[in-house]
């Protein structure tokens, strides 16, 4: 049975290196196609260099965990006063459709709320549909972009951007 986890860099760094790299390179066919061309290896050191962009007291990273194996990873981080960002979802291939990636959202939006937020956004490529299925199922609906997203202005026409109210509670 699948479980979250915390990340602990001292532990997971490999596994999250592998997650991280899987993340990025489906992403590179459609990212070439805007001509965003991304150094994959620079990014996942820079991630992994950086835990406490995702740690508390300041953000959250989990891990799904089955049978010792890491499937998947994602990221919260606060952006603002009351306000997460969920950043870095993924899933390998194998463990989709399975509600592992609904596991996954849930956690960071409880992270989310016990670090007092009261607001939860994210940004997405316009080629992650299942991602956006996931997304709105799990209470999110589209906005503007905001301010605190990573993404470039020039693609934000090809992002989408979604929100979600903490406080409400999906049935």
């Amino acid at each position: 049975m699948a479980q979250l986890i915390d990340y602990d860099p001292a532990r997971h760094s490999e596994e999250l290196r592998r997650l991280t790299t899987a993340y990025l390179e489906e992403a590179v066919p459609a990212l070439l196609e805007v001509g965003l061309e991304e150094d994959i290896p620079g990014i996942v050191d820079d991630d992994l260099a950086h835990p406490e962009k995702f740690s508390p007291p300041t953000g959250r990273r989990l891990l799904v965990v089955e049978g010792g194996d890491v499937l998947g990873s994602g990221a919260m981080r606060l952006i603002g006063p009351g306000v997460a960002e969920i950043k870095r979802m993924y899933l390998q291939p194998d463990a989709r459709g399975r509600g592992l990636g609904r596991m996954v959202i849930d956690g960071l939006l409880d992270a989310a709320r016990d670090m007092g937020c009261h607001e939860a956004r994210l940004d997405s490529g316009w080629f992650m549909t299942d991602a956006h299925r996931l997304y709105r199922a799990a209470g999110f609906t589209e906005c503007e972009p905001y301010p605190e997203s990573e993404i470039p202005p020039d693609f934000d026409s090809r992002w989408v951007y979604m929100r979600r109210d903490l406080a409400t509670e999906l049935a």
